[in-house]
């Protein structure tokens, strides 16, 4: 199993002075740690601007996914940097459009992450994404059917998880006053919005229901 580099640890503290010296003596920037994760990654992750400037000065390999199939965006979606994942369409708008669908090994596209943890501006802009490709006019729901954001979504409110569940994406932390997930099997944690950002999301993406719940399903 690979192991974390002299990189990584510069990017995960937030060392941008390492990072830059690290990148003149050519430090690999698409190395992957144990967990497949970039230190491009990294740095989507934690949100760290100026990490992530320094490291676009390289070759960056903006399509690498971790050992679940999550990408950049998958990170962006789970952690909602909206300074991050707008710089990263600015510099990358090709690459991003086509990231916006994919899945994780579970399924999970950015906007399940974002939308699951109530991350409203960073929804927003993957909706706005996503909706770049209309169903056709005469596409309509069954009235009787499930809405995009039950067959998608189980959005779910801190008072009504069970401490003692179970999930590999989903769990209450005791001392925590929010909802928190866990990207499948990675290392990633988030905690949620809080309860009127949550709720503000759900509103946001039940706006564009047929839409979506179209688009997606094509992918």
């Amino acid at each position: 199993m690979a192991e974390n580099t002299p990189l990584h640890h510069a990017v995960d503290v937030g060392n941008v002075e390492m990072v830059e010296a690290l990148i003149k003596k050519n430090a690999d920037v698409n190395a992957k740690d144990g967990q497949g994760l970039t230190s491009f990654a990294l740095a989507v992750g934690w949100g760290r601007v100026a990490v992530l400037e320094a490291l676009l000065e390289k070759r960056i390999s903006v399509l690498a996914t971790d050992d679940q199939k999550n990408n950049v965006l998958h990170i962006c979606g789970a952690t909602g940097h909206e300074e991050i994942l707008k710089i990263l369409h600015k510099r990358f708008p090709d690459v991003i459009n086509k990231l916006v669908t994919a899945k994780n090994a579970y399924g999970w596209t950015p906007l399940d992450f974002s939308f699951r943890c109530g991350h409203l501006e960073v929804t927003k802009i993957l909706v706005a994404l996503v909706l770049k490709a209309s169903p056709p006019p005469s596409y309509k729901i069954r009235a009787d059917s499930q809405t995009f954001v039950h067959t998608r979504f189980s959005l779910t409110r801190k008072d009504e998880l069970n401490f003692k569940e179970s999930s590999t994406c989903r769990f209450v932390h005791a001392d925590s006053d929010r909802t928190i997930y866990r990207v499948p099997r990675c290392k990633w944690y988030i905690q949620v919005a809080d309860k009127d950002e949550y709720e503000e999301t759900r509103r946001h993406v039940v706006r564009f229901e047929e839409k979506l719940r179209w688009y997606l399903a094509k992918h």
